[in-house]
């Protein structure tokens, strides 16, 4: 793992977002840890794209750690997740019932990594809860990146996840995560960027 750029970045966002989220109080959740994972995935990711990258294409966490995983060979396109994360649906279809054992999906048709059966039962583990939430993020990026190019996008898209980290309450749920994040522009940029984000949360 230490010479995968995204596990580094991955687990470095542990400190900022146990540091930032409630001032520091403390994330011991479960909806929570779950968020956290997620956070932590966004931001390796983020900060390891680049201009030239399609918004719309597969990106993967911890490709290069994964290669050989339980027989995996398909490293670069799962990594250690169960989908790539995307914009497209057919390929990263999770959303936010999945973090439910009770609603989750087998999402039939959509290729998922060997590594991982489908079991209910683990809807709601926190690295299967931050899939989910990364993938929410992956979305709104790629909706800033489209409005104001990738240089600017990017940038806003991190400072917006960042500061909805320090607007959030002890313990968010992911509503109360969400809302820190659209308080952000708010407080930021005037609310320019709403519809953007809603539309990236409601998909």
């Amino acid at each position: 793992g230490d010479f995968d750029a995204e596990v580094i970045l991955h687990e470095y966002t542990h400190g900022l977002s146990s540091r930032l989220v409630g001032a520091g109080v403390g994330i011991w959740n479960l909806q929570s840890w779950g968020l956290s994972e997620g956070w932590s995935d966004f931001y390796a990711l983020a900060l390891l794209s680049e201009p030239e990258d399609d918004v719309d294409a597969n990106y993967v966490e911890g490709g290069y750690v994964t290669f050989g995983y339980r027989g995996l060979m398909e490293n670069y396109y799962y990594g250690i997740r169960r989908y790539p994360y995307s914009t497209d649906l057919t390929k990263s279809p999770l959303t936010f019932k999945d973090i439910d054992p009770s609603q989750t999906s087998s999402h039939p048709g959509v290729p998922r990594s060997p590594n991982y059966r489908f079991d209910p039962a683990q809807a709601s583990e926190v690295h299967n809860q931050g899939e989910v939430w990364c993938a929410m993020l992956w979305e709104a990026r790629s909706n800033l990146i489209r409005k104001h190019g990738f240089a600017v996008g990017n940038r806003l898209v991190l400072q917006l996840v960042t500061d909805g980290l320090k607007l959030s309450p002890p313990n968010p749920n992911w509503t109360e995560a969400r809302n820190a994040i659209l308080q952000a522009d708010l407080v930021n940029n005037e609310g320019r960027n709403q519809n953007e984000l809603w539309a990236a949360f409601a998909k």
